[in-house]
């Protein structure tokens, strides 16, 4: 059996265009040197729409919401690790709707592989199982990136421009688990 035969049950029968691998040529009205909150601000303008707004919860976190239905996503960057290493970090998260917890779960393992193939990186996702038997938990999918050294004042943009990408890459993936149920 060749390997795209083996990885075809994995891939979406209802294909959706994604956003593709990152290009931060692609997301250019995003200044390079930006501040990083203004940058997400001038990105969900240009390339997500009226329907968004940006609440800036502090330095370090964002959450990016949709104003027509609900739908968010949060954003947080940290420059140390859990052993208070220093090293820049990038997160994403799309909260998932309790009620619909096991379904994304389920479609973001089943698809997985075209999921990373078609962006280029790793999607996590995780939830808990919930106190009554059979309840799930809140759950999330998300992108991540560490860059080690944390951006100067000329590359803020730079880190926005990924950020807009990656509510991109979640909407899509959410799109598309909505789009291929019950795999």
């Amino acid at each position: 059996m060749r390997d795209d035969e083996e990885d075809s049950i994995y891939d979406f029968w209802n294909k959706l265009p994604g956003p593709g691998e990152f290009d931060r040529h692609k997301y250019s009205k995003i200044p390079d040197d930006a501040p990083l909150w203004e940058g997400v601000r001038i990105g969900v303008t240009e390339y997500l729409g009226v329907r968004w707004v940006v609440e800036v919860v502090d330095k370090d976190n964002v959450v990016v919401r949709r104003t027509d239905m609900p739908r968010a996503f949060r954003l947080k960057q940290s420059f140390k690790t859990k052993f208070d290493e220093l090293n820049y970090a990038m997160w994403t998260y799309f909260d998932v709707p309790t009620d619909k917890t096991f379904d994304y779960i389920v479609g973001a393992g089943t698809f997985k592989r075209a999921i990373e193939r078609d962006v280029g990186i790793p999607v996590g996702y995780s939830a808990k199982l919930g106190k009554a038997e059979g309840e799930m938990s809140a759950g999330h999918i998300m992108t991540a990136v560490s860059l080690g050294d944390a951006p100067n004042a000329t590359q803020t943009g730079l880190v926005a421009r990924w950020f807009i990408w990656s509510i991109l890459v979640l909407q899509w993936v959410d799109e598309s688990i909505v789009a291929n149920p019950n795999p």
